[in-house]
């Protein structure tokens, strides 16, 4: 062994040892100082190495998984083919998710904290290592609809009493038939006092508007952030179809096509 490399070995044998959810990036060509600062951020935000490095940035997640998954001796999945079995949310939740049969793995892991240190305190084989972001897109591409459905009914099946999609409820009703016969009998026997007693009410909504307004007004706006959000790769994020109408507008068509496509 070289000078060099003796020296390397006791600078590496002197230093504290990593969080076993992250010590394993260091065989992986992870300097040992990055992995010190997750250990360090993750001391203060009271969450795991793996947590903080992936959150900050210190590391590529995609670059993460194929170390993790390298050190365990597992197959890395880029695209992930589920069985029509996976539950939502459950298998986000878990990192956890069902593949369609076929010769290969039966799952796919994507684990993090608890679960990232049990995996590799004891392997486990027949299983594939995949990143949470392929997870997540997988699991919304077989559980789309469902996903949607319980997006946009949550509401009536948890709390039907606040949802109107089923028509107004018996209580609702209630209270509307309450406030009517209330505010009748408030006119029948004092019309006289009805319209001041309304304006007084008004009066300080209008004027909480009326500053709202005018602190808005001098509020700066603010040309670029003060701190720029992290860019994401494309491949991760979601795509949109932006729908413009338009109407005896073509004096201003190109303007708007224009600042359409200078949108990031």
């Amino acid at each position: 062994m070289t000078i060099e490399g003796q020296a390397a070995e006791i600078v590496a044998r002197a230093q504290p040892a990593h969080p076993a959810e992250i010590a394993f990036l260091a065989a992986q060509g992870v300097p040992h100082p990055v992995l010190r600062q997750a250990s360090a951020l993750a001391a203060r935000a009271g969450v795991t190495a793996d947590v903080a490095l992936l959150r900050h940035g210190l590391v590529d997640e995609d670059r993460f998984y194929r170390a993790l998954a390298a050190t365990l001796g597992l197959p890395f999945l880029d695209d992930v083919v589920l069985d029509s079995r996976v539950s939502f949310p459950a298998s986000i939740l878990a990192g956890v998710v069902p593949l369609r049969h076929g010769a290969g793995p039966r799952f796919a892991l994507a684990p993090a904290g608890e679960s990232l240190r049990r995996l590799l305190a004891q392997p486990v084989r027949g299983l594939a290592i995949t990143t949470p972001a392929a997870l997540r897109r997988a699991v919304f591409e077989v559980r789309g609809p469902a996903i949607a459905a319980q997006a946009a009914h949550a509401l009536p099946y948890l709390k039907p009493e606040h949802s109107y999609r089923d028509g107004s409820s018996p209580g609702q009703i209630a209270a509307l038939l309450a406030a009517v016969a209330a505010l009748s009998a408030a006119a029948a026997h004092a019309s006289s006092l009805i319209m001041p007693a309304l304006a007084l009410l008004a009066t300080p909504v209008f004027l909480a508007m009326v500053v709202l307004r005018l602190a808005a007004a001098r509020e700066p706006i603010a040309t670029a952030p003060v701190r720029p959000p992290q860019r994401l790769p494309d491949r991760l994020l979601p795509v949109y179809t932006v729908l413009i109408p338009l109407y005896r507008e073509r004096r201003v068509v190109e303007q708007i096509v224009a600042a359409i496509a200078a949108l990031d």
